[in-house]
């Protein structure tokens, strides 16, 4: 599967380098698909997201004080208008499976048995959003798909 999200990354990269990271509307196509509209449910949570980077840990944390995974993701959809609940196990099972050749902005990256461990967004370039653990701040960073992974999900507005 690494494999196979490696060739979808490079081609992302390629495009990345043309275009600015904080331009989130010129957005090369991922994976053969468009990048969504500007004003998309995706790219609204993909920009409410962005704007916790630095906020720091905090778990059950849902506010500018502090955030944790599922903390983030809720409050993302819920400034595009999505009310997701606030463990990621729910928001798996609250989001439709995609394949992973399938990859698009704004889907989200479970981790754990059921997704019940951990969740992140894919803002596109390969890279994701997420509010990891004690001690670290919401950040963006390569896409994980390593053990642990249990797949993607797509929030449905």
């Amino acid at each position: 599967m690494k494999g196979q999200i490696g060739a979808y990354v490079a081609q992302d990269e390629a495009a990345a380098n043309a275009a600015s990271s904080s331009d989130l509307n010129s957005a090369a196509p991922i994976a053969g698909f468009p990048a969504p509209p500007p004003d998309s449910v995706a790219n609204i949570a993909i920009r409410a997201a962005e704007s916790y980077l630095g906020v720091p840990y905090v778990w059950g944390g849902a506010s500018r004080g502090g955030v944790d995974c599922s903390g983030l993701v809720m409050l993302a959809y819920e400034a595009a208008g999505v009310d997701l609940p606030h463990y990621s196990g729910a928001q798996f099972d609250d989001t439709e499976r995609v394949p992973l050749y399938d990859i698009q902005p704004g889907d989200l990256l479970f981790y754990g048995y059921n997704g019940d461990e951990h969740v992140a967004m894919y803002v596109g370039h390969g890279e994701m959003i997420e509010a990891p653990e004690t001690g670290e701040v919401v950040h963006i960073t390569p896409v994980r798909l390593g053990y642990g992974f249990a797949g993607l999900g797509r929030v449905r507005g």
